[in-house]
């Protein structure tokens, strides 16, 4: 099926929990046991939390052995074929259950010490085994929770929200508050979540999306970088398209590259992609035969269908 998918121009990105079932003869949990790459309470006991399979178990992302195990299952996805992956509920989500007990380091460290760091080890565990897997391509990592330096390893979104304006609102603030951190890839749920308001539509809020986050990402041939340079910076003192605000290049881990456009209104933006006029952006990446991806055609797309 995935190459199937593949085969049509679709690549498939996975969800992955942190918590491990609790079941004796469940694969993942028994080479965990056995690795001793799981947290554990004050007194030595295996933690055992909620999440979605019930009594669930969690890596210890602080310990180096825990990221190396977790980045080779990870490693097994993108084998398969699965493109990427969305670590979500990494807070970590406990469910009823406290977390404080759960303690990281094999023990060492209490909860609070690292609570807000798990997710970012699980994005670095992540990260490390994609690379091992896939070290001729870009990793691509999606997380709910992160700490200073996620950008390094995954883009960001920003959990669960319920389809109400006030949520539309603070999806601003936080995406704006996130970028000037250093979080550039990050984004928001659209039009999906919990509480639907009958005076709140799927259309309304889309065009959100497109004002959130409209970018081309690229990885260009070392060799030709200043070729490139030059090219966008030719670019940027050549006539706007109408509705074009601001455009901006971004440097991301590895050598990657972002061009990130921000547009007056979703209006302006499809009138530009429906003109039939190639985007420039597109013709200077091809110039320099740099190999991208343009992730604010998905949501154009989805507006339109």
């Amino acid at each position: 099926m995935l190459a199937r998918l593949a085969g049509e121009g679709f690549r498939v990105i996975t969800i992955v929990d942190p918590g491990v079932k609790h079941e004796l003869g469940c694969r993942v949990h028994d080479q965990a046991l056995e690795r001793d790459v799981l947290c554990r309470t004050e007194g030595g006991d295996v933690y055992i939390g909620q999440v979605w399979p019930g009594n669930t178990t969690f890596p210890d992302f602080v310990a180096e052995e825990g990221r190396a195990w977790w980045g080779e299952l990870n490693a097994a996805h993108v084998v398969s074929g699965v493109a990427g992956i969305w670590n979500d509920m990494n807070e970590p989500a406990t469910g009823a259950i406290d977390p404080g007990a759960m303690r990281f380091g094999r023990g060492a460290f209490s909860h609070e010490r690292f609570h807000n760091q798990y997710a970012l080890l699980m994005a670095m565990g992540t990260t490390q085994g994609l690379l091992a897997a896939m070290p001729d391509r870009r990793t691509f990592v999606l997380s709910r929770a992160g700490f200073a330096g996620i950008q390094r390893y995954a883009a960001n979104w920003m959990g669960d929200n319920m389809s109400r304006w006030d949520h539309l609102w603070l999806s601003i603030a936080m995406g704006a508050g996130l970028g000037v951190s250093g979080q550039a890839f990050v984004g928001a749920d659209i039009g999906v979540g919990h509480d639907w308001v009958v005076h709140f539509t799927n259309l309304e809020g889309r065009p959100m999306g497109a004002f959130v986050v409209t970018a081309v990402d690229a990885t260009v041939d070392p060799a030709r970088e200043a070729e490139f340079l030059e090219g966008y910076r030719q670019m940027i003192d050549a006539d706007k398209p109408e509705g074009l605000v601001r455009s901006e290049l971004l440097r991301r881990q590895g050598g990657a590259w972002r061009i990130q456009t921000t547009w007056r209104d979703l209006d302006t933006l499809l009138a530009n992609r429906t003109s039939g006029k190639r985007p420039a952006a597109l013709d200077l990446l091809e110039r320099v035969g740099a190999e991208h991806s343009h992730t604010w055609f998905t949501v154009e797309q989805s507006y339109e269908g």
